[in-house]
């Protein structure tokens, strides 16, 4: 009995549209540049209670970050801002980015056209598969303290990032500023330098950080491989007005609506199969009800001249939204 009824519950259709799923996909880190500047993830902080927004751009490599506030996530004010840091510091061969605006806008894609900019994309609603966020907590945690203190937003930006390029990364153990221009940057912070040796070991050390931190956390229970394929019905999770199309890159999956024709891109951690329900859902069961003596015995009630009382239930009804479609 136990089997089966393990078997019933797991083509339930409608527990499979309200439980949530219990296992994610293993972690796949990103890979170690070999060249510092080849590879940038970019990305919005805000909106900070200025209404500004802080574009961040952040080297793989190195992680040297780079950042320029701005008055709005539109096109014409971002697009300017990340010319200005590629015309520092250089354009890069790959740009990441999440899909929100401006990053899946033409202007954008025309932007890295003219300057032969591969845009490679995060999966949709799955923030951190952006390596920038690791940087977004210090930045954000500077900025809030600049607005309670009264501080100038713009010096405050200033001196983050030059607390954090000249503070040895815990990825690598050389400060940013020494691992993009080798011979460091002369700030508050004395010059700090690294040999072509010195970066070599960081970089290996850091690919053997990246091995040791994958398995460590794909060996939990929790972390289980999905095997989708081509043609199999799958349970998308339910995130409201958030169709997002965009072509697939490994980790990511195109799932296509047969009826309606839409196709959205998720991560597999949104994604789950469809368990073809074996059994007939009844509706309108009519529970046996005995009459008013049985109810009032149950109640423990005498049946002499009394009636059994009239069991109250709330009229208002729930319905929750489905985590999964």
């Amino acid at each position: 009995m136990s089997k089966k009824i393990e078997e019933f519950v797991k083509s339930c259709n409608h527990c499979s549209m309200f439980i949530d799923k219990k296992t994610k996909e293993p972690i796949k880190p990103h890979w170690v540049a070999e060249k510092c500047w080849d590879t940038v993830s970019v990305d919005l902080f805000g909106p900070m209670p200025t209404s500004k927004h802080v574009v961040v751009v952040q080297d793989l490599a190195s992680r040297f970050p780079a950042a320029k506030l701005v008055t709005s996530t539109k096109a014409d004010k971002v697009l300017p801002a990340l010319s200005e840091i590629y015309a520092m510091y250089g354009n890069p061969e790959v740009q990441i980015s999440d899909n929100g605006p401006p990053f899946n806008s033409a202007q954008m894609h025309d932007f890295a056209t003219s300057k032969s900019i591969k845009l490679q994309k995060a999966p949709p609603l799955h923030p951190s598969s952006n390596p920038v966020e690791t940087f977004m907590r210090p930045l954000g945690k500077a900025m809030k303290i600049a607005y309670q203190t009264r501080a100038p937003e713009k010096e405050t930006l200033e001196r983050t990032l030059n607390n954090y390029r000249h503070t040895p990364h815990p990825a690598t153990g050389i400060p940013p500023a020494a691992m993009m221009f080798r011979d460091g940057q002369r700030y508050d912070f004395p010059r700090t330098y690294a040999t072509e040796e010195d970066v070599r070991r960081a970089r290996e050390a850091e690919k053997q950080k990246k091995i040791d931190n994958e398995e460590k956390i794909n060996s939990s229970k929790y972390r289980k491989k999905s095997n989708f394929n081509i043609g199999d019905k799958v349970r998308v999770r339910n995130y409201q007005n958030s169709i997002i199309d965009i072509n697939d890159e490994g980790n990511k999956l195109i799932v296509e609506h047969q009826e309606n024709g839409f196709s959205l891109c998720r991560h597999p951690d949104d994604v789950k199969p469809f368990i073809e329900p074996n059994y007939i859902e009844v509706e309108d069961v009519q529970w046996p009800v005995g009459d008013e003596g049985d109810v009032a015995e149950d109640l423990g009630i005498e049946k002499s001249g009394e009636t059994a009382p009239t069991l109250r239930r709330s009229e208002r009804k729930k319905t929750p939204n489905p985590r999964y479609i």
